[in-house]
């Protein structure tokens, strides 16, 4: 029980006996540890819709009873819903590569990552029942402030708008960075898009990776950040070391986190592998003194100072700051033509990431409601959309208990595939947007439409899906300039995965924002490794495995190239927030819904570039967009 009190204390403030009675109880019964017993309970109090950071014993009641239903569908209880019950025979259904578990032994991770590929046009399964649900058309969701363009069939209605266009709390602001700026009401024309990354080098093969090759690409992130230490502090060749080495000298290691098991809160089982250069390849324990401020997670690449007087492990003495990158800069006079073609208006810019629809039907209220916010209010000048759009773990997916419908005629199609339902889901709809309004998708590994399940992930087919033409299909990640404003954004939940499997010790900064920021000191939007793996059950008797389906030599096109970027957009299941680390704006959107409630979205209203009297002469300035972009968390 004290350590569990000073563990909230730290995390939330002084707790009441009945909250730390009640946190003692689930983390004993359910057998978790308290660092995964909170990214559980942040996970479980954002799926409800909360914002708030506080701790309530019936938030952790809800949660209580959350788990005990997990744990009974896990089970495959036949009838009395008794654990001790005889289960239900499973049928395991698995889309996509089941990556060996992230606690695994270290030794057995690089065999473990081959990723699996999907067939782009085949139901996950074969049999498909009786449907359940009549798939509706974007005509009976339909905005009554919509208007279908002139060149289509007039639609026609014949239920009434869906509940989320009338429920309360909608367009809610939960959050504003920068809220001494202007909100910007009127946007500018069609933005300039310029696609910062080699889109070809995505189109790899999948479950083709070797295990020379990943070690290559292991290694040479390594290197890298050597040299960049090295200058950064002006090291000399010489200091380096291998940390397994015995000696009293203190040396300066450089390698990655690896846990042998789960990282706890005494950094207990925390290891080093080193480089092959310098260390060759070893791995060492790694013990650090109680003050140090320490954020660890697996596949975090770390620079420390220490030694390894006994053989047994290597005592930390410094951990080493990794240099950042430099930030994004443009000409002058590149400047200086955005801000007169964007005038007074600036630029706005709204970004949404799927799901959108929710876990009980297939009809994409919240997408429909989105779609008519875009046209009739937001009106911006640019719209992110970051995927699953249609996904492969949605329940009615996973049973083919839907019917796809056509949006013209309303009659079923027998012959639709998952790219059918995506057309008549997805597509009919995004083609209702202004077309005045660039459209840039991102797809996600769960997306039902994408021939391609590992990440990093190329774009998915605008003319196979019927997407219209100001719609810009870029991959996962992907790294572009809007005008002068430079964005990475990546459909990956990033931020949980490294939330859940880190632990942050002796600082001041929450847990999520420490995670946002590991992207920027690791020069990654996926800095994780090995890749996190998700199993959920689906009805009575279909298991579905998803993750983050990591092609590992290919993860440099997940790294920044020379320069940070202006905005980081990286969805996740976590508090929706956005935050300035380092000069960058990192913005999680949040969910268009979160299972059976809406999410959020956000908005940027970036105001024009406004010349400094010092900088005008530079051929290359800052773009300091972080000084004049006014962002926004807003409730569907």
């Amino acid at each position: 029980m004290t350590s569990d009190a000073e563990f909230l204390t730290k995390k939330f403030g002084k707790q009441d006996e009945e909250v730390l009675a009640e946190w003692s109880s689930i983390r004993q019964t359910f057998n978790l540890t308290s660092e995964t017993l909170l990214a559980k309970w942040e996970a479980h109090d954002m799926s409800m819709g909360n914002n708030s950071n506080t701790l309530s014993h019936a938030s952790l009641q809800d949660l209580q009873k959350s788990l005990q239903r997990a744990l009974e569908r896990s089970v495959g209880n036949s009838g009395s819903g008794s654990a001790a019950s005889t289960p239900v025979p499973k049928q395991r259904i698995t889309p996509r590569v089941t990556p060996r578990s992230l606690h695994s032994p270290a030794s057995g991770i690089l065999g473990s990552l081959l990723p699996m590929k999907r067939a782009a046009q085949e139901s996950p399964t074969k049999q498909v029942k009786t449907p359940r649900v009549s798939f509706g058309s974007p005509t009976k969701l339909e905005s009554p402030h919509a208007k279908p363009p002139s060149s289509a069939t007039p639609l026609k209605s014949s239920i009434k708008q869906p509940a989320i266009f009338s429920r309360s709390g909608k367009g809610k602001v939960v959050e504003v960075l920068n809220d001494h700026l202007d909100e910007i009401t009127e946007s500018s024309n069609q933005p300039d898009l310029r696609v910062n990354v080699d889109v070809k080098k995505f189109n790899y093969k999948t479950m083709y990776q070797k295990l020379s090759d990943i070690a290559e690409y292991l290694d040479e992130q390594i290197e890298t950040i050597t040299a960049a230490v090295q200058e950064a502090h002006d090291i000399e060749p010489s200091e380096f070391g291998n940390p397994a080495t015995i000696s009293q000298t203190e040396i300066v290691v450089v390698g990655r986190i690896l846990p042998e098991s789960p990282i706890d809160d005494k950094l207990s089982t925390v290891h080093l592998q080193a480089g092959r250069r310098v260390g060759a390849g070893s791995r060492v324990p790694l013990r650090f003194p109680e003050h140090l401020e320490c954020f660890f997670y697996p596949g975090q690449i770390v620079a420390v100072r220490g030694s390894n007087a006994s053989g047994s492990y290597f005592a930390v003495t410094e951990i080493l700051d990794i240099p950042l990158l430099p930030p994004a800069a443009s000409p002058m006079d590149v400047l200086t033509k955005y801000t007169l073609n964007t005038a007074s208006n600036g630029l706005k810019i709204m970004t949404v990431a799927g799901p959108y629809t929710y876990q009980t039907d297939l009809d994409f209220a919240p997408l429909e409601y989105l779609i008519s916010l875009i046209n009739d209010h937001i009106k911006p000048s640019a719209v992110i959309l970051l995927g699953p759009f249609v996904d492969v773990s949605h329940p009615m997916v996973v049973e083919g208990n839907f019917t796809v419908r056509n949006p013209r005629t309303g009659l079923a199609d027998e012959s639709a595939t998952l790219d059918g339902l995506f057309k008549y889901a997805i597509s009919e709809r995004i083609k209702r947007i202004h077309s005045d309004i660039s459209v840039i998708m991102i797809p996600h590994v769960r997306d039902a439409a994408a021939s391609h399940a590992a990440f990093p992930q190329p774009p998915l087919s605008r003319r196979d899906l019927g997407l219209p033409k100001n719609v810009h299909c870029l991959p996962n990640p992907a790294t572009f300039s809007l005008n002068e404003v430079v964005i990475s954004a990546s459909s990956q939940d990033v931020i949980f995965d490294i939330a859940r499997t880190s632990v942050l010790i002796n600082s001041k900064e929450s847990k999520i924002g420490a995670s946002m920021g590991a992207l920027l000191g690791q020069r990654s939007l996926y800095p994780l490794f090995p890749g996190c793996t998700e199993t959920s059950k689906v009805g009575s008797s279909f298991e579905i495995t998803t993750g983050s389906m990591l092609d590992v030599p290919y993860m440099g096109l997940a790294e920044f190239n020379k320069a940070l970027p202006d905005i980081v957009i990286s969805p996740s299941r976590m508090k929706s927030m956005a935050q300035i680390t380092s000069n960058v704006i990192m913005v999680n959107p949040g969910f268009a819904s979160r299972r059976e409630s809406p999410g959020e979205y956000a908005i940027f209203s970036i105001h024009p570039y406004e010349s400094e009297t010092q900088q005008v002469d530079e051929d290359y300035v800052t773009n300091d967009v972080y000084k004049r972009a006014r962002v926004e968390i807003v409730k569907v």
